[in-house]
């Protein structure tokens, strides 16, 4: 495996050390530059962090991908960009959405982008069944970002954006647990913190726990 962290994600990697016996490396500027030339793809890439620090791993997305984004809303300038890398929009899904307007829907349906709306989630199982069967493509790589803004507050009050009615912690930790399991799962990233908003560090534990899942 290989670990990355910034900002508030590497706060998030150091709850994880403290909750599993686990020792990893935060890898700098200039070793990026190597990974992004040697990285083999037999390996998965841990990152925590911002958005923006997530795009340093663009060189890996000229390989096939499916791209699983739970989210509370659909940012287009980050999906146009995953799709100006090579990422085709009808390989990205949607989780988790509750932010959505109308421009936001006409984007997602033009583009042909899946996405699940929270009011429609009554179902995690089934929803998270077909979700998995749509990133196990053959011949494909998944990459799995979850923004914690998809996560309600209640749970997760340190990011950066707040929005009520989402998933609990125990839903979106049951996700982890599934999605630990698709074999091809080759990217799993966490975004979305603001820990300076945190409630007695509940969005950096449950951060951790999140993380827990895809280090066994």
């Amino acid at each position: 495996m290989f670990f990355s962290s910034l900002g508030d994600g590497e706060k998030v990697f150091e709850e994880l050390r403290r909750v599993k016996d686990f020792n990893y490396k935060i890898v700098c500027e200039e070793e990026m530059e190597i990974f992004n030339k040697i990285f083999n793809l037999n390996n998965k890439i841990i990152f925590s962090g911002e958005f923006e620090d997530f795009f340093k791993f663009a060189p890996i997305f000229r390989e096939k991908f499916i791209f699983v984004i739970f989210s509370s809303k659909a940012d287009k300038p980050f999906l146009e960009r995953l799709n100006l890398l090579g990422v085709n929009y009808s390989s990205m899904v949607l989780v988790g959405l509750r932010e959505i307007r109308l421009l936001d829907r006409q984007f997602l349906d033009f583009n042909k982008i899946k996405y699940y709306e929270m009011r429609n989630v009554e179902d995690l199982e089934s929803v998270c069944d077909v979700v998995m069967e749509f990133a196990n493509i053959p011949n494909y790589k998944c990459g799995l970002i979850i923004d914690f803004s998809v996560i309600d507050p209640a749970f997760a009050p340190g990011v950066s954006e707040i929005f009520p009615a989402g998933f609990s912690s125990r839903e979106i930790i049951y996700f982890s647990k599934r999605f630990s399991l698709v074999r091809n799962l080759l990217m799993v990233s966490l975004c979305g913190f603001k820990l300076s908003k945190d409630v007695e560090n509940m969005t950096k534990k449950l951060g951790a726990l999140v993380l827990k899942e895809f280090c066994k």
